[in-house]
């Protein structure tokens, strides 16, 4: 009686042929390595030359470090090859690797080292990452953005505060501009929120285009803006850079066929040794209420700290 469930014996021979044919074919990037330091290349597919904009002629004979973004002996790498030094596996590790024309290659790579023929080999399969890593920096962008201004919301921005104080070095200095509207809630209160809106959207761009390079502008809530800098401790900014940059903000705003005139008061915290970012904050915003008590139109207040609870400077107000 023949067996219907009976299945066709295949060789091991027919079987490394098809096996061969799917690391030809497969739309995956494989990579066969040696397993010694420095690695070389043993054999790629094709999904791996189209990856990286290569030829096996290009490679072969060449170490694997060929396209790797940083240092061979970085921690990352130290780890995965300790990984398959002991466990002999790792799977969906995030690595970036570098483009012949030199851009990152955001990938997940799965390693295996085995044996074949007496040699011990790695095998990488490599997924190209790009798509999934623009897809998590967007949302993180967009989670980090005021959506109507178009600058950092307050927690995107209080992020990048505390990651400025954590890694200020020694000859560095911190400084918070803290600014709030003056004459907004009158625009806002009489012709709309739609009117009110528009003027905070110019004020986050002319804040953007007015901030020097290398600043961050953040939108605390409501009229309240803020902008974060850092300095060498020997050209710490003076008053002029600041009210440059209020003249600038506060030109008249043309909406609808309307002017409308807005000013603001500035309280502007530098810091060669804070104690924490919410202490650089509370700073910036005492020295912004003491500028807005003075009601002026246009009114800044700049103080430079050495120590954390010293003033060593202070800037007046301009109205």
């Amino acid at each position: 009686m023949t067996q219907l469930n009976s299945r066709p014996k295949i060789s091991r021979e027919l079987l490394a042929e098809a096996m061969s044919a799917l690391f030809e074919f497969s739309p995956v990037a494989f990579c066969i390595s040696t397993t010694d330091e420095p690695s070389y290349y043993v054999q790629v597919n094709s999904a791996y030359l189209r990856l990286f904009g290569r030829e096996w002629s290009e490679l072969e004979g060449q170490p694997i470090s060929l396209h790797m973004s940083g240092s061979p002996d970085s921690p990352s790498r130290m780890r995965r090859m300790h990984q398959l030094a002991t466990v002999g596996f790792y799977e969906l590790e995030e690595v970036d690797l570098r483009h012949t024309s030199g851009r990152i290659v955001p990938t997940l790579i799965s390693a295996h080292r085995c044996v074949i023929g007496g040699a011990g080999v790695d095998i990488e399969i490599i997924v190209d990452n790009t798509d999934r890593k623009a897809l998590e920096n967007a949302i993180r962008q967009a989670a980090n953005t005021d959506t109507l201004t178009e600058v950092a919301n307050r927690a995107g921005f209080e992020r990048l505060l505390a990651r400025a104080v954590e890694s200020l070095s020694g000859d560095e200095a911190v400084g918070l501009a803290y600014i709030d509207l003056n004459g907004f809630k009158a625009i806002n209160d009489r012709h709309g929120h739609a009117v009110g809106d528009a003027v905070l959207r110019v004020i986050g761009h002319r804040l953007s285009e007015a901030a020097s390079p290398g600043d961050h502008v953040g939108r605390i809530g409501g009229d309240e803006f803020a902008i974060l800098f850092t300095c060498p401790n020997v050209a710490l900014p003076t008053p002029q850079r600041f009210e440059e940059l209020a003249a600038a903000v506060c030109q008249p705003i043309l909406i609808g066929g309307s002017l409308f005139n807005i000013g603001l008061s500035m309280g502007v915290a530098v810091m060669e040794a804070p104690r924490s970012s919410d202490h650089l904050l509370d700073q910036a915003d005492r020295l912004m209420y003491e500028a807005k008590a003075s009601g002026a139109p246009i009114a800044i207040r700049l103080m430079h700290f050495q120590a954390p609870d010293d003033a060593s400077k202070a800037g007046g107000s301009r109205g």
